[in-house]
């Protein structure tokens, strides 16, 4: 990871994303910021489990209420 890479990830999200996306496709696999990439995957991933759970108890308190409530 080169230090200019990751002052882009600090200071600018969106084009650090971009940048690393772009290096994906390109297949610059060294150049990409793995470290921050990996964490942010791992986020994503947390967040949309966290998601989920969280619908699923929506729906199963509205499937509750809708079969026993008058």
């Amino acid at each position: 990871m080169t230090p200019a890479i990751a002052i882009e990830y600090q200071q600018d999200f969106y084009t650090w994303l971009m940048h690393n996306a772009q290096l994906l496709r390109q297949g610059q696999w060294s150049k990409i910021d793995v470290e921050n990439v990996a964490e942010e995957l791992e986020s994503m991933g947390r967040s949309e489990k966290r998601e989920l759970v969280s619908r699923l108890a929506v729906l199963q308190a509205h499937l509750l209420k809708w079969a026993y409530q008058p």
